[in-house]
């Protein structure tokens, strides 16, 4: 199990808070914009300074047992293959033919990181990850960019890559194809920790008695509507809390 206990911000402003317990396998991190998904990825992995307990089976989360992906980091004037080299030969790469060919860099390899389309540097940043051997990844929006074929290699790669793999988007479709662990924030707080389907079949239903407005979820929506309405309630929405909803 990943224990992640931590707290962090920027400026004395707390922006993000979380307490969880991950199993192994994929997990996926959403929530709407601003939620807090890339500062909870950063001081998980020490990038940032944070309050940060976190463990993995009971032992503290060394820099050798974790592979972070930020957005962008090379440098636009070098060439790929020299800014790959110099981060393998950094943080110890031992998969480096297999991210080349997983992603499709071997042409890319003599250009300049500046000269390359979104999706293409895209690419050449997830093979700095790719090509590393660690038990915990976090990868923070990994599919941005990416063309059909690219992002099905790399979904793919997601469920081979350690023990413990942790990924932000903002696709439904990437969490249903992946993702066996939910993991969403809103406000920089949990507000879900669980399987994706555990979402499945739960609503939200508002209800008003009087000047009386009240919400509340549940997996058995038509005995929940007869209950509010045998207490009075008139239901004005029942709607879905799937992933989509947790994105927003």
């Amino acid at each position: 199990m990943l224990a992640l206990d931590v707290s962090a911000g920027y400026r004395g402003r707390t922006v993000v808070e979380v307490s969880a317990s991950v199993p192994p396998g994929v997990t996926a991190l959403v929530g709407p914009n601003g939620s807090g998904k890339t500062t909870l990825l950063r001081a998980i992995a020490g990038a940032i300074p944070a309050r940060r307990r976190v463990e993995v089976d009971g032992r503290p989360l060394g820099p050798r047992d974790v592979a972070y992906l930020p957005h962008g980091g090379l440098d636009p004037n070098a060439k790929v293959g020299d800014e790959l080299e110099f981060y393998w030969e950094v943080l110890g790469a031992e998969r480096r033919d297999y991210a080349v060919d997983l992603l499709g860099l071997k042409e890319l390899m003599g250009r300049k990181v500046g000269e390359l389309s979104r999706g293409q540097a895209r690419r050449a940043e997830l093979a700095v990850v790719l090509a590393l051997r660690r038990r915990v990844y976090l990868l923070d929006e990994p599919l941005e960019g990416l063309d059909v074929q690219y992002r099905g290699a790399v979904l793919g790669e997601l469920r081979r890559l350690g023990e413990y793999v942790i990924f932000t988007t903002h696709d439904p479709s990437a969490v249903e194809a992946a993702a066996g662990w939910l993991l969403a924030l809103r406000g920089g707080r949990l507000a879900y920790s669980g399987p994706p389907s555990g979402l499945k079949g739960r609503v939200a239903i508002r209800a008003r008695r009087g000047g009386e407005v009240v919400t509340v979820e549940t997996d058995r929506p038509e005995e929940k509507v007869e209950e509010l309405r045998s207490l009075g309630y008139s239901v004005e929405e029942v709607r879905s809390t799937a992933v989509e909803e947790l994105m927003r």
